[in-house]
């Protein structure tokens, strides 16, 4: 975790013994929990990624501020497998796919990386990374992005499937003025 003299294992241990009421399913291994703790706004050691790319774009077009977006794609070299331990002891950074256990990570097409170092940027010369591409997205294409995306069902009520997501999209179709009309 990214909080500099907290141990993580502790704030880790926490989270859980009070999110235990929000989930329909109580995941089976520490690697779940933490990919529901990530995709639900904990600091963590994870990064989150998407296996689709127009989700990918969907996210970096998402905010309404007015500088260039980014899509990172990476293919890492090494896997996550959940039996080779414990995710805060984890010694390398890896690829992390986990079962989906919340139906956000199963919209979103949910995958995460492990971070030993989480403040130490990943660069195409990290010994985890076999290749890495950035694709720029100029601010001034973002809002016709986000339009294109939502046409094609890309939006906020597809990935987040609960009143979050629905308040998101509607909010979005009342300012952008894309679709919605007055009774």
């Amino acid at each position: 975790m990214p909080f500099a003299g907290i141990d993580d294992a502790e704030v880790f241990e926490a989270w859980k013994r009070q999110a235990i009421e929000f989930v329909h399913t109580v995941p089976s291994n520490d690697w779940e929990w933490l990919s529901i703790a990530q995709h639900h706004g904990l600091a963590t050691r994870l990064r989150d990624w998407s296996n689709n790319p127009l989700f990918a774009c969907f996210f970096a077009v998402r905010d309404g501020v007015n500088t260039d977006a980014a899509i990172i794609a990476v293919r890492f070299k090494w896997k996550v497998l959940p039996e080779e331990g414990h995710p805060l002891l984890y010694k390398k950074i890896a690829i992390l796919r986990p079962h989906r256990v919340v139906p956000r990570i199963a919209r979103q097409g949910g995958t995460f990386s492990i971070h030993p170092k989480p403040a130490e940027p990943l660069t195409e010369t990290s010994r985890a990374v076999v290749e890495m591409q950035k694709i720029v997205i100029p601010a001034s294409a973002k809002d016709l992005i986000k339009r294109e995306l939502s046409f094609y069902g890309v939006n906020a009520l597809a990935l987040f499937p609960d009143l979050d997501g629905l308040a998101e999209f509607t909010n979005w179709t009342i300012e952008s003025k894309e679709y919605w009309k007055p009774f």
